[in-house]
């Protein structure tokens, strides 16, 4: 008997994903994807965008920050499209993206809330720790982050 096994990974680089093929746009690049990867008996590979990260300088601009934002709420409802296509209920089409900016991280999330109605909004935000001495920040890094993993 053969079986599904299925992983995420991470993807470095700046990349276009599977996702942009659901719109007339050729999709964005983007930092970091989270893709799902998922090998099935009766089909071969196949790739599946579940989340986005965008980083900057802490030096970036506010046109920078605001264009990596609306970059990745692009992506999140491209993904969203992909995956209502493909069967997901439209009351679970709901997708984490994370913009890092130097020291600082916010995660967002991107939801289908009806049709052609996509809402982004900010999950969590946290200033990463500098060192092993900063636990504060730490425990708020390790909240954002775990917040974005199960997300």
């Amino acid at each position: 008997m053969m079986r599904d096994e299925e992983e995420i990974r991470l993807k470095w680089g700046e990349r276009i994903g599977d996702s942009s093929g659901v719109s007339e746009s050729r999709g964005f690049k983007v930092d970091v994807r989270a893709v799902y990867d998922r090998f099935s008996a009766r089909k071969s590979l196949k790739e599946v965008d579940t989340a986005n990260v965008e980083m900057a300088r802490t030096d970036a601009s506010i046109g920078k920050i605001t264009s990596d934002r609306t970059k990745l709420f692009i992506e999140n409802k491209c993904v969203i499209d992909r995956s209502v296509l493909e069967g997901m209920d439209k009351e679970d089409a709901v997708v984490p993206c994370l913009q890092i900016i130097g020291s600082r991280a916010a995660l967002y999330s991107v939801r289908l809330v009806a049709n052609g109605l996509y809402v982004g909004i900010e999950e969590r935000r946290c200033s990463l720790a500098k060192n092993g001495n900063d636990i504060h920040n730490f425990r708020h890094t390790v909240n954002l982050l775990q917040a974005f993993r199960v997300s």
